[in-house]
């Protein structure tokens, strides 16, 4: 396999890009979808009914509880508190409950459960589970979609960006300083987006480089300084964990976007021109389940070509040409070379140290040795034809991201070209080399203006975000000392990727709590992790579980031994409350069932 072939495989793989410290969340496999059936009795902890008579209590303490939580409109601390890890918390149980909502929503998106009924019993209920998935797939594509026109029409308008340029990269205080430049502005929940859009916005947050970089690219100095405003996310969630704006702020999203304020309300159809003949389309976001009678093997397999389907097929009215998320892709990564070739935007992946997540500047005198924007040099000077010509307007042709691997491929190994392109030696250095892998990374799957596939990341982000509702610390009377708690845990955390800054270090569910929450305010976050740590960290949720396991053995035991505590421990109700009681009373053993179910 070629060499570029083999970094592309890596990074398909879940490898880290960056020689950096690749510190992960621990993501649990299911054996089946959180849609499926309850498990059977004797799989997990039982749990607790209250009678109805401490039911309205509880609710009364919940709603107490919540309304002393102390959220600054206007400051940000340098480090999270408790209070707000209680309101991400709420964040994360209404996004759970959004999941549960459109799961079992009958017809949503035109799938209907009658589809599913099928001779066997047992047949049904697989079929029922795989239809509530894919409703949830389509929902997560739709916001994405919204989340992109109203990063583009609400976020960067509001803030009057400025789209990022190669000339401003060279020794700029305006870019070396971005992340310190930003001004935090106060939301109401009049500025707050659908619940949906919100969900993507948070998962972006959640991969902090690249939130950096896509904050750089389009300019968007103060909504990096902002970051997520929990005043007003909490004002929006109740005690029952619905979101709720005013009139106000549903007329200004769908003024400024065109699209409905709800996902499930709005457009059907997907409209976008050909990228062959510019024809403007109107493509399905789904063609599942238009079957009325479907077999067993159609509903599992859920084998769309709608534009929300993995098999998207359309072929155009105007040119005869076939629509799929290869041509997308390719031309995504056509436009950014357009952009790059006639503005002197800098193609993704170009703009941060590989080594410290920081803002890389370029030198002046010597431009053309900047390790880091070599895929830019690459593609304005050798490229730029080639790259343009990947589409064109004959029907037949099927271009993909593998032709843009193949050309870089060769260029690489031509050293006249990379004489070209380095005014030097023509030898590819190894640094970049990892730039070309960084930058391919961010178009290899990814049609979207940002630096990640956002529908993959918001599928792995669920996966906390169902660990956090089984755990449900909203309703444990211990929660705030939990919170305390595992803040100085993920503050010790930290200090382990200080002192071993060569070695993965891998997060218990609470330490990751404390973890996310610290990364949703971006700012206070990137300042914290570089102080400490001399880069910005990354978190990165695709690691390989063999390779997981064993960096979770190594800091659990590194965390036990400079701290002489237990790092891996169960963060149960229960064990909580036995956890924060004084010695004296702790008076209740475990039996072997007990540890094993825990």
């Amino acid at each position: 396999m070629a060499l570029l072939n083999k970094l592309l495989h890596k990074e398909i793989q879940g490898k880290s890009l960056e020689k950096d410290i690749p510190s992960v969340q621990i993501e649990q496999s299911f054996s089946q979808s959180p849609f499926g059936p309850l498990a059977k009795v004797g799989e997990a902890p039982p749990s607790y009914t209250a009678t109805n008579a401490t039911d309205g209590a509880a609710e009364e303490d919940l709603s107490a509880a919540f309304a002393n939580l102390k959220i600054s409109q206007s400051s940000i601390p340098a480090f999270p508190d408790p209070d707000i890890c209680l309101v991400h918390l709420k964040l994360l149980k209404t996004f759970h409950d959004l999941k549960e909502d459109v799961g079992y929503t009958d017809g949503i998106f035109g799938l209907w459960n009658a589809r599913c009924e099928l001779p066997i019993v047992e047949d049904r209920n697989k079929a029922l589970v795989v239809m509530r998935e894919k409703r949830w797939a389509l929902y997560i594509a739709r916001a994405v979609e919204r989340f992109e026109d109203w990063w583009l029409k609400v976020l960067c308008e509001q803030e009057d960006a400025t789209r990022l340029r190669e000339n401003d990269m060279k020794i700029n205080s305006n870019f070396m300083d971005f992340p310190k430049h930003g001004v935090a502005k106060t939301w109401s929940t009049s500025f707050l987006p659908p619940k949906d859009v919100l969900m993507v916005w948070h998962s972006l947050m959640l991969n902090p480089r690249n939130y950096l970089e896509d904050c750089i690219r389009f300019g968007l100095k103060d909504l990096w300084a902002t970051g997520m405003p929990w005043h007003a996310v909490n004002t929006a969630i109740d005690t029952s964990f619905t979101y709720q704006v005013p009139e106000a702020a549903k007329e200004r999203f769908t003024n400024a976007t065109g699209h409905n304020w709800s996902n499930a309300k709005d457009h059907l159809a997907k409209t976008l021109n050909c990228p062959r003949c510019t024809q403007a389309l109107k493509i399905p976001w789904t063609t599942c389940a238009t079957n009325e009678k479907p077999s067993l093997k159609e509903i599992m397999e859920m084998n769309g070509a709608g534009y929300g389907d993995q098999g998207l097929s359309y072929i155009c009215h105007r040119c005869g040409g076939e629509i799929n998320h290869d041509l997308l892709r390719v031309a995504k990564f056509r436009r950014e070379v357009e952009n790059l070739i006639m503005r002197g935007y800098p193609l993704g992946g170009t703009i941060l140290s590989p080594t410290t997540g920081v803002p890389e500047a370029v030198e002046t005198r010597n431009s053309q040795g900047n390790e880091n924007t070599f895929p830019n040099r690459m593609i304005t000077v050798e490229l730029k034809a080639k790259m343009l010509d990947l589409i064109d307007k004959n029907p037949n042709s099927k271009p993909a991201m593998t032709d843009v691997r193949d050309l870089i491929e060769a260029t690489i190994k031509d050293r006249s070209a990379i004489r070209r392109i380095n005014s030097k030696t023509g030898i590819v250095l190894r640094a970049e080399r990892i730039a070309v892998r960084k930058m391919m990374s961010r178009y290899w799957e990814n049609s979207s203006i940002f630096a990640l596939e956002l529908g993959g990341a918001i599928i792995r982000q669920s996966i906390f975000v169902d660990k956090m509702a089984n755990l449900d610390w909203l309703h444990s009377p211990a929660a705030r000392k939990t919170m305390t708690r595992l803040l100085t845990k993920y503050s010790r955390f930290i200090d382990i990727m200080r002192l071993h800054p060569k070695d993965v270090c891998v997060p218990t569910l609470d330490v990751d709590l404390a973890w996310h929450t610290h990364q949703l305010s971006p700012k206070q976050y990137y300042d914290y992790t570089f102080s400490r740590c001399l880069k910005f960290i990354d978190h990165d949720d695709k690691m390989e579980e063999n390779a997981l396991s064993t960096a979770f053995e190594w800091t659990s035991k590194t965390y036990e031994k400079l701290y002489r505590q237990v790092y891996s421990e169960c963060t149960c109700w229960y064990c909580e409350g036995e956890v924060l009681r004084p010695p004296a009373h702790c008076l209740l053993t475990f039996s072997s069932h007990s540890l094993q179910a825990h």
